[in-house]
């Protein structure tokens, strides 16, 4: 018989300013609005973002190809588990954001 003993220790929430993927999305994307929203229910190590981004590189793309460029950008912490997934919230060029802001 095998004896193991596995200690979970919960992860930190991270904040906006001190997440590396808040660094990465700004110089990718240059974006006029940006919130990340740490989204992980389970507070696994593996975080979970939730994304709300307004970007000129949206431009002249549909929304598979935003979130696909959004992917790319965070592909190394996506594939080293830093970063367990991505939930897009909106990925807005910035006349969808003026005009969504208008009808409110």
């Amino acid at each position: 018989f095998f004896e193991t003993s596995l200690q979970l220790t919960p992860c930190p929430p991270p904040t906006q300013s001190s997440n590396p993927s808040t660094k990465k999305l700004d110089d990718h994307l240059q974006p006029s609005h940006l919130t990340i929203t740490p989204n992980d229910p389970n507070s696994s190590c593996g975080l979970m973002l939730k994304l709300f981004v307004v970007s000129d590189k949206f431009n002249g793309k549909r929304l598979l190809e935003r979130q696909r460029y959004v992917n790319e950008i965070l592909a190394k912490e996506l594939a080293d588990g830093t970063l367990h997934a991505v939930e897009y919230e909106k990925t807005w060029t910035p006349d969808q954001y003026e005009k969504n802001a208008n009808n409110k």
